[in-house]
Formats: C-alpha cells, structure tokens, sequence
C-alpha cells in the first residue's frame, strides 16, 4: 500500500514538473527570451535552371489561314540559347519574429551571361533593336551565327507568416507551424548581342520586320501572389539570462493556382492575354546562431530553394476584327523550374 502511494507521488510529482515546460503553447514560446530577428547576406549558385516556351496556335491565322500555324509556330529552350545554370547569386535576407507573427523578406540577385551560335533560325521578340537610324521591335538571328547574351535578374519576395502556437519540449526544443501569405516579384533586364545589324527581313503572315542581327535590348517582370505554410525546429538557445548556442531548421512550401490575365501579374505585354497558371515553391533552411552577448548572436548557415511554373498563355477572347486588326500573337505554353543553393552569414538580434 505504502509503495502504490509512493509511486502514484512520484509520478504526480514527475507530471507536474514536466508540464511546466514540455506541451503546445499559445505563439511562440522562445519570443521573450531569443533574439527576435536576424539581417543576413546571401552567396549562393543557381544549380539548376530548365525552361522553355512552346507556342501553339495563333489566333490571327485561326481566321485568316489555320493552315500558317504549323509553318510558323516556334518553341525554345533556356538550355539552347545558352542558360542552364551554374549562375552565382547575391542577396539579403530579413526576418522578424513576434509571438503569433513573423515577417520575411529575401531579396536576390544575379547576372548570367552566355556566348555560343544559334541552333536554329531564331525570330525573338525584343524592346528595342536598331538599324539604319530606326527602332524595331524584333531581331533574327540565322542559323550558326555566333551570338552573347547577358541578363541582369533578380527577385524580391516578402511574407507574413501567422504563428498561433509551439510545441515544446523543455527549453531545449521548440516546434512551430505556421500559414504564411505572401508576394514574390520577379524582373530582369536583357541584351542580346548578335554582331552588326546587317538587313531586315520578312517573317510571319501579315509580314513583320526582322532586324538581321544587331543587339537586341528589353525586360521584363512579373509578381505573384502566394499562399503557403512553414515550419521551425529550434534546439537549444538556453535563457535570456544564460545563451547557448542554436540550431535553427526551417521549411516553406507556397503554391498558386491561378486564372486570370497578364495584366493581374504585372506583365509587360503588347497584349493582354489570358493566364492559367501552376506555381510551386519550397525553401529549407538550417542555421546556427553563436552567442556573442546577452542579445547578439553571429549567424551561419545555409539554405535551398525550389521553384517550378507552368503556364499556358491565351490570347483573349475578342471579335475577329479587333483580333485582325491587333494582327493576335501566338497561343503559348511556359515551364520554367530552378534550383539555388545559398550561404547565409550575418547577426542575430
């Protein structure tokens, strides 16, 4: 009898003291007592980029000649025109921590360039390209004509991520989920460099002007909204009276399901189009901070994102006079994916 009391206090005793500190919390139990936010530089690779722009039919010719869409429908690839990875990049990242709130913010940046010779006739698309004292829109480069592009690229993402409650266990371990809500921004500068404008020639049926050659210049951008959930894992840290250092792990993983126009995206187009979208990203990240003071940490780590898009690119629906009268572009599907591997150093706060 003696020893069932005896346990049953024992046991009593061993619950109490552990759900002082093991056990879901309301928001974040470390906020009180962790540095709350961290300012970091970036250095890291593009490691992997694949993509390419399929266009399938016109519009334009569906009225005028169906059979034209065949004869002058064009698709490329990052990879044949020279970009397929391999690209360093820099940047800054931000984070702020509250208990039931957390705010990000990365911004990034790179500036690929590639030498090589066209695979291919290649008819593109540009801002500006010039001869004879005027301005096209459009340049071609033939087949084997050697060609140097160059592009200066980057992104600046921002997110709010709500936090409502952790699980801990003791002071060592803290997990938190989150839902996060937020906005990516993509943009890049281009100039494609082929030689000497040499002529301009005739493509495509109502005929448009092609610059032979010459350097090609244009940009372009978007935005998009995202819709995602994230989780940490942060082991040690000790107290606000007594640091130690940290482990801290994090994942994000954001998506986009999207019906819509150019024009929602902030799109640079001549013409508005119609856009079905499907957008995936996911981030990780493990960093650990080293106490420096009370309430400064030096902070190391490194980081790994994902992004992936699928797109496909329809010409609105308009009378076939104002699609004649528009001379309507083709009908596009896009996919691009790319992988970025990153190191962080910065301070802790």
């Amino acid at each position: 009898m003696m020893s069932r009391i005896l346990t049953t206090a024992v046991l009593l005793f061993l619950w109490k003291s552990a759900s002082s500190w093991a056990g879901p919390l309301w928001g974040r139990s470390s906020a009180p007592a962790q540095p709350s936010a961290y300012a970091a530089g970036m250095l890291g690779q593009v490691t992997t980029l694949d993509g390419y722009v399929q266009e399938t039919t016109r519009p334009f010719y569906d009225i005028t000649d169906p059979g034209k869409n065949d004869q002058f429908a064009e698709s490329y690839t990052l990879e044949e025109l020279g970009f397929d990875g391999g690209y360093a990049t820099f940047g800054f990242s931000f984070e702020k921590q509250w208990r039931f709130f957390t705010l990000q913010a990365n911004l990034s940046y790179l500036s690929p360039a590639v030498r090589g010779e066209a695979v291919r006739d290649y008819y593109i698309g540009v801002e500006d390209v010039s001869y004879n004292g005027e301005t096209y829109d459009y340049m071609h480069i033939p087949e084997g004509a050697p060609f140097e592009a160059e592009m200066q690229g980057g992104s600046f993402a921002m997110r709010g991520l709500a936090t409502p409650v952790s699980i801990t266990a003791g002071r060592a371990v803290e997990i938190t989920p989150s839902l996060g809500l937020g906005l990516n921004t993509f943009f890049s500068y281009f100039e494609i460099d082929a030689g000497p404008a040499q002529g301009v020639v005739l493509y495509e049926i109502p005929p448009r002007e092609y610059v032979v050659g010459g350097r090609g210049k244009g940009w372009t951008g978007m935005v998009l909204p995202e819709l995602g959930a994230g989780l940490d894992v942060r082991f040690g840290g000790g107290t606000a009276e007594q640091r130690a250092p940290e482990l801290l792990l994090q994942a994000y993983f954001a998506l986009l399901d999207f019906s819509g126009s150019t024009e929602d995206f902030g799109i640079s187009s001549r013409n508005a189009k119609d856009v079905d979208l499907e957008y995936d990203h996911f981030e990780a990240r493990a960093l650990v901070g080293i106490p420096m003071s009370k309430d400064l940490e030096l902070l190391l780590g490194v980081g790994v994102q994902h992004m992936k898009a699928d797109a496909e690119v329809m010409a609105e629906d308009r009378p076939a006079e104002e699609v004649e009268e528009l001379r309507e572009k083709f009908n596009k599907f896009i996919q691009l994916e790319m992988t970025t591997v990153t190191f962080l150093a910065g301070l802790r706060f």
